[in-house]
């Protein structure tokens, strides 16, 4: 956005940070799931047959596939959002002068969504990956409902992630600092037991984040 804290640096750095960081979540994502869900699945997956079964590997990539191509889907949303509103903000001299209302809006919605019942709900289901798993498997097409589970699940967790991934786009472009606060904001959020208890006090600094940011600009 015009004033904010990537206004002043080079396009092409900013561009790479952009790149770098989807990379570097796409990764993280695929190592959480393979290494640290990807052995619970395959076992949920494979005891839903008599027996081993010899597409237990197949099914498991599907899985993550899906999982990985919704949060994919996301990312390329996110980056056109964000590439229209630098397009409008260089349309218009006002919101040029005025970047910062985009920044507080952003923080103030972001905020005030931890406080919703669609956020706990996605939160609980992107929370316990197996026990959805176990829950939703059927197994009559297993191809088809490994990575339409995979995408299922995933769709939760971008319901769950998505406002603080957006914050990343008025903060953390081209801030590695910003970038791994964040990062480790929703990874214990969705990883640690008390997680769940850091959705509301995350809201409240959010939302009072936005009104300061719009009371110093207005003041």
């Amino acid at each position: 956005m015009g004033a904010g804290p990537t206004s002043g640096l080079p396009p092409r750095f900013v561009a790479r940070c952009q790149r770098a960081r989807y990379c570097c979540l796409a990764c993280y994502r695929w190592r959480l799931i393979a290494d640290d869900r990807g052995n619970d699945a395959a076992d949920h997956i494979a005891a839903a047959a008599p027996a081993a079964r010899p597409d237990r590997h197949r099914l498991v990539f599907l899985l993550i596939a899906g999982y990985l191509f919704i949060w994919g889907a996301f990312g390329i949303v996110a980056h056109l959002l964000d590439a229209a509103l630098h397009l409008i903000v260089r349309q218009s001299a006002w919101l040029a002068d005025n970047g910062w209302i985009l920044g507080a809006v952003v923080l103030v919605v972001a905020g005030a969504f931890q406080f919703g019942r669609l956020k706990y709900r996605c939160l609980d289901q992107c929370r316990s990956p197996v026990g959805f798993l176990v829950r939703h498997w059927r197994g009559r097409r297993p191809s088809w409902d490994a990575l339409h589970l995979g995408a299922h699940h995933g769709a939760f967790c971008v319901g769950c992630c998505w406002a603080i991934m957006l914050l990343m786009f008025v903060v953390g472009t081209g801030n590695v600092g910003w970038m791994l606060a964040l990062g480790a904001t929703m990874a214990v959020e969705k990883n640690m037991p008390w997680g769940r208890r850091l959705s509301r006090p995350l809201g409240v600094v959010l939302v009072t984040w936005g009104a300061l940011v719009a009371a110093v600009n207005t003041g």
